[in-house]
């Protein structure tokens, strides 16, 4: 489970994504111990990334509710 690192342990570690360290950032996220190798977001990026959700999410929603266009066919006539 990811866990939010708040107290200095020694690891050296700096968003994944800005490469901001943690003493310049209100929450640094890691991912599980497991996980190798590590990687750690910010809160900041973790807002941005929601903020990119979100928008993708209008975007898609306007386009499934905008009208197919309807494609005319003509009929082919039997040669005669």
């Amino acid at each position: 489970m990811p866990q939010k690192i708040s107290e200095p342990n020694g690891e050296n570690c700096c968003c994944s994504f800005c490469h901001k360290s943690r003493d310049v950032v209100d929450i640094m996220i890691c991912s599980p111990a497991s996980f190798k190798p590590r990687v750690y977001i910010c809160d900041e990026c973790v807002a941005a990334c929601g903020e990119i959700v979100i928008a993708e999410r209008e975007k898609r929603k306007q386009t499934e509710e905008k009208p197919k266009k309807s494609v005319s066919r003509k009929k082919k006539t039997p040669p005669k």
